[in-house]
């Protein structure tokens, strides 16, 4: 969930003081960690402001820095709704640039269509290092991205893939790749929210037909599995930075809140 809006001033949060990053830095090429030997190894540490993502842990590249994302302001909504005040929320984010959601299956978590990154595999490898490190894992946010909404894929002679077609395919990889991790934490109940893409921004050379197909599709997620909800109500949040398809930060703010108020009632 890392944004991609600078701009200034950054918001701040009023409970900043109980919310935690788990932080993993990436080499270079953003292809695995510093530390190959541990690839689920990293720090906890209170984080008090955007961005939620280093420059090496989102994979963004030079001259496309994080921004503010979502995933502040979930911590944030997600402390006051559950009313507890000795309890601090541990963020471990995972989204990386141009990342897509593969088919998955047995023996694998996911797979990557950009730069060779294993999503759900690297989500299981931080997840499981952060709850050893301290605390317990208690649910899972899916923001899909461009490389799934706005990509196609293709046939064997180069044509694109009927957007009804891809968008069923998506739908079925984004379902096993959450039942697949849910099993490799050994937490087939873990708490999801899906976030589903706000209206066309129209960005330069992308397929609105498919886009909308994904927007479509995703809501046939609802009640497919015990504790998915998905986030539907963002019919309002079409509001985007100068590529169209960045959320700006007031909407990337209000998606993390309205994910914490589906989040809490799971918990």
């Amino acid at each position: 969930m890392a944004g991609r809006d600078r701009s200034t001033p950054y918001p701040t949060y009023a409970n900043a003081a109980h919310i935690y990053r788990y932080s993993q830095p990436w080499d270079s090429t953003y292809h695995v960690p510093v530390d190959a030997s541990n690839p689920g190894g990293g720090t906890w540490a209170q984080i008090s402001a955007d961005p939620l993502h280093g420059d090496t842990e989102s994979g963004v590249g030079p001259g496309a820095a994080p921004g503010v994302g979502p995933g502040m302001a979930f911590a944030d909504r997600l402390w006051t709704n559950l009313g507890v005040s000795d309890l601090d929320i541990g963020l471990v984010p995972c989204a990386r640039s141009a990342a897509s959601v593969g088919p998955g299956g047995s023996g694998t978590v996911g797979t990557t269509i950009a730069r060779c990154w294993n999503s759900f595999g690297t989500d299981w490898a931080r997840g499981s290092a952060a709850e050893a490190w301290a605390g317990d894992l208690h649910g899972m946010i899916v923001f899909y991205g461009p490389p799934d909404a706005l990509f196609p894929q293709k046939n064997p002679d180069g044509s694109n893939v009927t957007s009804n077609t891809n968008a069923f395919l998506f739908l079925e990889h984004l379902t096993k790749n959450i039942l697949n991790f849910r099993a490799a934490i050994d937490k087939p109940k873990l708490p999801v929210v899906v976030v589903r893409l706000g209206p066309w921004g129209n960005p330069a050379g992308f397929d609105i037909n498919y886009y909308n197909a994904i927007r479509s599709i995703v809501l046939d997620m609802v009640g497919c599995s015990p504790n998915i909800k998905v986030m539907t109500n963002n019919d309002d949040l079409g509001q985007y930075i100068s590529d169209n398809f960045h959320e700006t930060q007031a909407a990337a703010m209000e998606i993390g809140r309205r994910c914490a108020d589906l989040m809490a009632p799971m918990l």
